[in-house]
């Protein structure tokens, strides 16, 4: 059994717990757990992918196209610890609720890494309850960027679904607006 099988089984095992406690105790309210962040394993796939399909639907992305191939490929370099690939889900009391993905790879012209954040993506419910669960996302990138020898690591906005607040809050997490992305479909 690996990790996240192990904690998904305790996890619910300890809500069934209060659960039961609250029935034998006449409770009238049982406070569940609430979100947390962790790395995917292949039994997530079918609500990654289907979040990654509605992302793509509902964004600048709709007339691209959605591959399960990639994504199954993506959910599965992501939950191996010495991939290029970073992902973390969001999970709020069993379903995956957010993402975040980034890679690594050499600069261009260079034998240097940079990091670069490929999608961050919470459902509409959820989105502004998220902030604490981003940032232990986003640090956890930059983390890991370092760890895996990036010299530097970068965060955008391609989809055009932002909040507007969303550039501020990468901002205060240490990030430069160094510049803008301009598109055209062809």
């Amino acid at each position: 059994m690996g990790i996240c099988t192990f904690l998904q089984t305790h996890l619910r095992q300890v809500t069934r717990f209060y659960a039961n406690i609250a029935s034998t105790q006449k409770i009238k309210k049982v406070v569940y757990l609430s979100y947390s962040v962790r790395i995917p394993s292949l039994e997530d796939f079918d609500q990654i992918n289907a979040l990654g399909v509605w992302f793509q639907q509902n964004s600048n992305f709709s007339k691209c196209g959605w591959s399960v191939k990639k994504s199954l490929h993506l959910v599965y370099s992501g939950s191996q610890a010495e991939s290029n690939t970073y992902m973390r889900v969001c999970e709020k009391d069993g379903e995956i609720v957010g993402l975040f993905i980034g890679n690594i790879m050499e600069y261009w012209f260079s034998e240097q890494k940079i990091a670069q954040e490929l999608v961050v993506l919470f459902t509409p419910l959820h989105r502004n309850k998220i902030t604490p669960y981003l940032t232990e996302m986003i640090n956890g990138f930059t983390a890991w960027a370092e760890a895996k020898g990036a010299v530097e690591s970068c965060i955008g906005i391609t989809s055009g679904k932002a909040g507007e607040g969303y550039p501020k809050f990468i901002e205060s997490l240490g990030f430069n607006n160094v510049g803008l992305i301009f598109k055209k479909e062809v």
